[in-house]
């Protein structure tokens, strides 16, 4: 399971790259916006969660009598009941993706090597408790999930999801236990420094697990919109708001449209603001060209003033004509006579007419953070650039 508004990056391969290309575009929300090592500690947490499952010994079954071909011959009953063995966590498991953890947290909080293997054995510990502890609920949340968003093509009716969230609390509460628990633990092993630096991470990651459980409180008591997703609230929603009520859906509008509206909608804002990642941008020129405070007011006075341009950019009309478009991309697909071509052609440079005006801004924005450094901040960025790259076989440095 991934968090509440999920932790992993998600992808849209039919938009072009924000500054450019036509690339596939993966932007986290923003709630995600905090160190990568983070991240992907609450993506495992949640994946655990969901997919660990202790592999039971079954006993070896008698001989079946043999069919026609000389195969084993199976009742209907028995090739239709689930299967007994599944995915299991093992500790290679766990020690792997603590490895990984742990490589990218000596990075980001400077760790000796002492501190490193000991936060990886509290992890791996951790996460092996956790997989037990969960593991009948995690099966049965994985189960439930996968057959009902197989079937409607990512979405819960209300039954399911409101099933699907009374299965969600026990679980959520254990996740809280470990965030409670691993985070203290960890702490224990970090100087006062490095201490304060990694509470602030976690508590933004246990922000998104409290958006989680605010959206299976509202399913719980049946405030669940038509289509709903796990992981993502619909427009309009307040996602911190346990009482806030689905919009109401127009029963004229055909379903093929409401589905491909609900799926654009889920993604839009992700792929058409480029403007809420400029605060990191910000946060990495500091970090980058080592800012002084008068450059920092600075960058933050370019930051309001681009704010500004991009909310007279961003109208209520300009987003309903970005949505229309990709609604109507997205049924386009679905017909073999207009699915390429021309037709698909016309749609995706409408598409970049109407996000022209936030992309161009957006690198206006950051040609003008660039423009704050002086030579010699320039130069040392640089040259730190250069040493790190070297070190990993690149010998040259692109100007």
């Amino acid at each position: 399971m991934r968090n509440a508004q999920t932790s992993k990056r998600h992808c849209e391969t039919d938009a072009p790259r924000h500054e450019g290309s036509r690339a596939q575009r993966c932007v986290p929300p923003r709630w995600v916006a905090w160190p990568r090592p983070l991240v992907a500690v609450l993506v495992c947490f949640l994946l655990v969660a969901s997919t660990a499952r202790a592999q039971e010994t079954r006993q070896p079954e008698e001989s079946a009598p043999a069919d026609s071909r000389g195969g084993s011959a199976k009742s209907e009953a028995d090739i239709m009941r689930p299967t007994e063995l599944g995915l299991r966590f093992t500790p290679k498991m766990a020690q792997a993706m603590s490895h990984k953890f742990v490589e990218q947290m000596t990075k980001r909080y400077e760790l000796d090597e002492k501190q490193a293997g000991a936060i990886q054995s509290i992890m791996v510990r951790q996460f092996m408790t956790f997989a037990h502890e969960n593991e009948k609920s995690g099966r049965d949340m994985i189960e439930l999930m996968f057959a009902t968003m197989i079937e409607h093509d990512g979405r819960m009716p209300k039954e399911e999801a409101m099933e699907f969230a009374r299965m969600s609390e026990p679980l959520s509460a254990n996740l809280k236990k470990l965030f409670t628990n691993g985070a203290a633990e960890i702490g224990q092993e970090m100087s006062m420094t490095q201490r304060l630096k990694f509470t602030g991470d976690v508590t933004a990651a246990a922000a998104g697990l409290t958006i989680f459980e605010t959206r299976m409180k509202r399913w719980r008591d049946g405030k669940v919109s038509e289509g709903a997703n796990p992981f993502f609230d619909p427009p309009g929603v307040d996602p911190n708001d346990e009482k806030a009520e689905p919009p109401p859906e127009d029963p004229s509008e055909p379903k093929e449209r409401r589905d491909a509206r609900q799926s654009v909608e889920r993604w839009i804002d992700w792929q058409i603001s480029p403007d809420n990642n400029w605060e990191g941008y910000i946060k990495a020129a500091t970090e980058y060209y080592k800012l002084n405070e008068k450059q920092v007011t600075s960058a933050q006075a370019i930051l309001k003033d681009c704010q500004e341009q991009a909310k007279k950019i961003k109208s209520p009309q300009w987003r309903s004509q970005i949505i229309e478009n990709r609604i109507t991309q997205r049924l386009s697909q679905r017909n073999a006579d207009v699915g390429d071509g021309p037709w698909m052609f016309s749609l995706e440079e409408e598409y970049r007419r109407l996000l022209k005006p936030i992309e161009d801004l957006s690198r206006d924005f950051k040609r003008r953070i660039d423009s704050l450094p002086d030579s010699a901040q320039r130069a040392a960025a640089r040259e730190s650039v250069r040493r790190k790259l070297e070190d990993k076989g690149i010998k040259h440095v692109p100007s």
